[in-house]
């Protein structure tokens, strides 16, 4: 169990360049052994912020991250090339995506692999999928679904530029 020590006080923020402030609360927390402090920035538009609320939320921020790292590293967010900003989006809802599926296959397995990672299921799939195209028929089918998305695509970008 993590124990932390936290503090939220009220604090203004001055908008550079305006005489406009602004009133915020700073949460401040610190693990026991005070080898780590975390800073904060809350605001609460309802009213107060409970100190135990604000933690929670601080603390939280760990699981987002651990999510953008697994992402990261074995599905392939840092990995695009694009040129647009559609491009972009289409890649960053595919890597999503792919993250909700080995999450779904994580939960699915939870009982008999509790311990299953990104890795784990990235590996299992990839099994599948090589033993389903060991069979030629199977093999000879999928390279001919490709050329035909492919031939598909290319006759569609030609009608477009005509």
């Amino acid at each position: 169990m993590l124990v932390r020590e936290a503090v939220l006080k009220k604090v203004w923020i001055w908008k550079k360049g305006t005489a406009e402030i602004e009133e915020a609360q700073v949460l401040i927390s610190r693990k026991s052994d005070q080898t780590e402090v975390k800073y904060s920035l809350c605001d609460e538009p309802q009213g107060e912020l409970r100190v135990e609320t604000a933690l929670f939320r601080q603390m939280q921020r760990y699981w987002i991250e651990r999510g953008f790292q697994e992402i990261k590293e074995q599905i392939g967010l840092h990995q695009y090339q694009v040129r647009g900003w559609k491009a972009w989006h289409h890649h960053i809802a595919l890597t999503m995506m792919a993250l909700h599926f080995i999450f779904e296959t994580q939960v699915e397995h939870a009982e008999n692999l509790p311990l299953m990672s990104c890795g784990d299921v990235k590996l299992m799939l990839g099994n599948i999928l090589k033993n389903k195209l060991d069979e030629p028929e199977i093999l000879m089918q999928t390279i001919h679904q490709r050329h035909k998305v492919r031939r598909d695509d290319i006759l569609r970008r030609r009608q477009f530029l005509i």
